[in-house]
């Protein structure tokens, strides 16, 4: 949902930036780049598809993704490493300060 939101406010956005008065127009112009140029609408590359195990066989309920994902994470941790602990204190040292106008 967040990504629908920003996508509809990167289109508002965009009307009002770019000064058109016509809602229509204003899609004719983006509408192209909601979709795939023709030559790579059917190629999806020679990825690995994400709903299947390592060993081939594929995902078929809720669960299996539940293993399947711990999977991809297991892989991601021996090739990254561990996802870092959440700094929530962090150090912050103020270097300069300047009062400008009226904030």
């Amino acid at each position: 949902m967040t990504e629908f939101r920003f996508i509809l406010f990167a289109s508002a956005s965009l009307l009002a930036c770019t000064g058109f008065g016509r809602a229509g127009e204003a899609w004719e112009r983006i509408a192209p780049y909601f979709s795939p140029p023709e030559a790579f609408q059917d190629d999806f590359g020679d990825f690995p598809s994400p709903l299947k195990f390592a060993d081939g066989s594929e995902v078929k309920s809720a669960e299996d993704w539940a293993k399947r994902r711990e999977e991809i994470r297991t892989q991601w941790h021996e090739l990254m490493g561990p996802w870092p602990e959440v700094i929530t204190e962090p150090e912050v040292e103020v270097l300069k300060t300047e009062r400008r106008e009226d904030f």
